[in-house]
């Protein structure tokens, strides 16, 4: 990362709030204390608030920040490649897969907390197939604490790593046949890593009912239009993150067809090797592997859930990208001929550094501007309120305001996410005498100078 701050939507406002989480921890100053309380709920979307609050007692800001990154850009594609290998160890190219799918849209909206869920969800899966198969208290709780882990980054990966979890359970079985009946052979197993699952889940489990019994995280959006949706596949709508370009477009629509041909070149030669001509007709004597095809059920499933699911708290952007991370793990645990294994990681190598070259050269741009706003911070005096005017019709710098305060105990009145339920920190409205000014879209001027006409006591300030 070459730049000083990487840039995202909500990032600003999550790196804002780590450090208002790591002032109210310190108790040096009241009026942080009397404007703002932690969230007595356990809530999800804690772990990238924790691990920056903590950063920050070391490092400034902006490395707390790229310490959070750095984790995800790293150990996400590491555990990927230890679950793939896993299986089908041969298929060390295919565990590249992944890296388009690392920047994608929803980690530049500034959604760290699932992406932290993504890399959280792989080093889970990764751990429960390594180690989860011997006897010992330590792997249950090591399972437990990574499970807590995702439970406070994510509570719908969360969810949906229990669900595969029990699923990849099942293929440690082995199955045969007995007086022309089925038979499941090392049952034990699948018990075993079954029953171990059970015992590290439920505490969060329980906390996941509590959670739902306590916080409506439940909005009414409704359903993206279907032609929209489909567009979104077929360009790839993950990938492209800053800039809805054709001029990238070009480069998602052949990836996009580099996972079909692999998908029906996969199937030719699985025909082909377990076809044979009789007598009687044709014989197909198929055995599907059993992850791959766990892998593909939750494909097709994300892919119904997507289409049919409103949008409500932005579902249709996850479950795409859901979609799309769970169709590389099924691709990458497939078996193709070798020169289709070197012409598609050239491409799919070549199509990544041209996004990375694109990300490289935005986030230089942005973190320029970033920059200035920060050295804003240095005229401002500690517990003091500011209400910042934001003239930006850029989407990405839409909570950039909250930079003012990611190094300094202020009070920027902008805050959205302390007045959303899910989120660690809360205004506490008890002694915040007027509304909490929310804002979703790109400039704030109207809305701040209204605020600030009915709101007169409030500490005015121009970036």
């Amino acid at each position: 990362m070459e730049t000083k701050y990487f840039i995202t939507l909500d990032g600003p406002s999550h790196l804002y709030n780590a450090n208002l989480i790591k002032e109210l921890i310190s108790g040096n100053h009241p009026l942080l204390t009397s404007l703002f309380r932690i969230n007595p709920v356990p809530v999800p979307n804690w772990s990238g608030h924790f691990i920056m609050a903590v950063s920050h007692l070391f490092f400034s800001a902006f490395i707390s920040e790229k310490i959070v990154l750095v984790l995800y850009l790293i150990l996400t594609p590491l555990f990927f490649r230890k679950t793939i290998l896993f299986f089908a160890p041969k298929n060390r190219w295919t565990t590249y897969f992944i890296f388009p799918f690392l920047h994608n849209h929803l980690f530049y909206f500034g959604f760290i907390n699932m992406s932290l869920g993504i890399m959280f969800m792989f080093i889970t899966i990764s751990y429960f197939l390594h180690k989860c198969g011997r006897k010992s208290i330590k792997h249950i709780f090591v399972l437990s604490l990574l499970l807590c882990c995702l439970y406070f980054s994510h509570i719908m990966l969360f969810m949906i790593t229990i669900a595969l979890l029990l699923g990849l359970s099942v293929f440690f079985t082995d199955t045969g046949k007995w007086n022309g009946k089925l038979l499941i052979r090392n049952i034990r197993e699948f018990r075993f890593r079954l029953y171990r699952l059970l015992i590290a889940s439920v505490p969060w489990l329980l906390l996941t009912y509590f959670y739902f019994l306590k916080i409506d995280s439940i909005e009414k959006q409704p359903r993206t239009d279907l032609g929209e949706l489909v567009k979104w596949i077929t360009d790839i709508r993950p990938m492209l993150t800053i800039c809805y370009c054709d001029h990238l477009i070009i480069y998602t629509r052949i990836l996009l067809g580099l996972f079909v041909a692999l998908l029906f070149v996969n199937l030719y030669f699985t025909l082909k090797k377990n076809t044979e001509n009789t007598p009687s007709g044709i014989a197909l004597n198929i055995n599907l592997p059993g992850p791959s095809l766990l892998f593909a059920f939750f494909t097709i499933s994300f892919l119904f859930l997507y289409l049919l699911v409103p949008n409500a708290i932005m579902m249709s952007d996850r479950l795409i990208l859901l979609f799309y991370i769970f169709m590389v793990c099924w691709l990458a645990l497939l078996k193709y001929p070798r020169a289709l294994q070197i012409v598609s990681l050239i491409i799919l190598l070549a199509v990544h550094f041209r996004f990375l070259a694109y990300h490289t050269a935005s986030m230089k741009e942005a973190s320029k501007n970033v920059e200035e706003i920060e050295e804003i911070a240095n005229f401002i005096k500690p517990d003091n309120l500011v209400l910042a005017l934001n003239y930006s019709d850029n989407w990405l710098y839409a909570h950039s305001t909250a930079y003012i305060g990611v190094n300094k105990p202020v009070i920027v009145l902008e805050n959205y996410e302390a007045s959303i339920a899910w989120f660690p920190l809360r205004w506490n409205e008890r002694q915040f005498k007027t509304e909490p000014l929310t804002h979703y879209v790109y400039s704030n001027k109207d809305l701040a100078c209204s605020y600030f006409t009915n709101h007169p006591v409030i500490l005015w300030f121009f970036p």
